[in-house]
């Protein structure tokens, strides 16, 4: 997990989705689903701040807006 913005990311590493949720209520805010096969996707890294949130996979990096 990772805590930005008054945001909370976690990544589901079943089905491969990162999900951002309003850290006060938990309602979930937006979805990202990765659409590469999965790998050895085992082990997430990930950090937010008040403006990005940054997940590493594999010798994958994506960068979203922290909203």
């Amino acid at each position: 997990m990772a805590l930005g913005g008054g945001n909370l990311y976690v990544v589901d590493r079943f089905s491969q989705t990162l999900v951002a949720m309003d850290a006060a209520t938990g309602r979930t805010l937006w979805q990202y689903h990765d659409p590469s096969p999965a790998k050895s996707h085992d082990m997430y890294w990930y950090v937010a701040d008040d403006t990005s949130v940054y997940i590493g996979y594999d010798n994958t990096v994506r960068a979203f807006t922290a909203k």
